[in-house]
This record gives C-alpha cells, structure tokens and sequence, in this order.
C-alpha cells in the first residue's frame, strides 16, 4: 500500500529523459530535440540521452547532427546494443 502511495504522489514527476523519451514515443521530435539539447550537462553526458537525440535528429532530417550525437554516444560506450541500433538506422 505505501508503494501505491508514494507511486500515486510521484506520477506527475518525471525525469528530462524520461519527459524526452515520452515526446519521441508521441512522435513530437522537436520538443523531444529541446527538451534533450537543455540537458544538464554533468562531467559526462548520458549514452542514452545520446542516443535518443541522434534518433531524434534522424527522424527530423538532421543528419550530420544525428551521426555527431550517436559518435558520441559510441565513444562512450560502443558495445551498447541502443547506440549500436542507433548507428545502424
């Protein structure tokens, strides 16, 4: 039941990767693309925020940007099936 609680109070909280994860779902790409670019940017940029912006810019025709992003991406971890898929598309 406190699981149920904490899970009811929490559901409108959500993650930047998970809010630009749920725009791309949607098919929303460029809201997706700035919520992704706006980024905290830490010591290292997360592969799958990476990732999903490399696809984010495919899907919206960009690119050279999308193959920067998943190069990116593969520098920092290049067995990653995600970014592996990424670079195929």
């Amino acid at each position: 039941m406190v699981q149920l609680v904490i899970l009811w109070g929490n559901r409108g909280m959500m993650l930047p990767l998970s809010q630009a994860q749920t725009h791309f779902r949607d098919g929303d790409y460029e809201t997706a693309r700035e919520s992704l670019e706006n980024l905290p940017v830490n010591d290292q940029p997360s592969v799958d925020a990476l990732t999903l912006l490399a696809n984010t810019y495919r899907h919206l025709g960009l690119l050279e940007q999308s193959y920067q992003a998943v190069s990116q991406a593969l520098e920092l971890k290049p067995d990653y099936h995600y970014v592996l898929y990424g670079m195929g598309r």
